[in-house]
């Protein structure tokens, strides 16, 4: 099984943790979503991070929140256009994987796993949590409103 998973308001409440104004220190305290760890530490699953934003920033992000080595990759975008090529990169290095899309957009994680043709999973959630599809491809095979969710709905595809 390929996770692909989205960082900001999908593995930490960016939203709830950062101001637009933050500072070092408020970085420094950023801590993952409950459960979010244990899905990350299970081995039998090759997990990838596509995150958008600045890369040392971001880098820095996974750095605080110690989630670097639960990746087989990572990869960071400067536009969340990019995003689907990151997902297409992922598929393409792990081929025979059933593969999820796990986000907090509707607009862009979950549109272009659907896209894809890959199974995805809504974690509604922080500054987009408020949207609407605008068409099939933006409605997720399942929406959750916590992060622990997201272990059950994977723990009954797992099996």
């Amino acid at each position: 099984m390929l996770l692909l998973f989205d960082l900001d308001d999908t593995l930490y409440s960016k939203s709830e943790q950062l101001s637009d104004s933050y500072t070092e220190q408020d970085l420094a305290r950023i801590a993952l979503f409950p459960g979010a760890a244990d899905l990350l530490k299970r081995k039998n699953i090759t997990k990838v991070l596509v995150t958008k934003g600045e890369e040392k920033l971001q880098q820095q992000k996974i750095k605080i929140l110690g989630i670097k080595s639960h990746f087989q990759r990572i990869l960071v975008c400067p536009r969340d256009e990019d995003k689907r090529k990151c997902f297409e990169k992922a598929l393409e290095e792990f081929p025979d994987e059933e593969a999820w899309v796990i986000g907090n957009r509707l607009d862009s994680e979950i549109r272009y796993g659907r896209e894809l043709g890959l199974k995805t999973i809504y974690l509604r959630h922080g500054k987009y949590s408020g949207y609407v599809p605008r068409d099939a491809y933006e409605v997720p095979d399942y929406e959750v409103e916590c992060f622990t969710d997201i272990a059950q709905i994977l723990k009954v595809e797992i099996r």
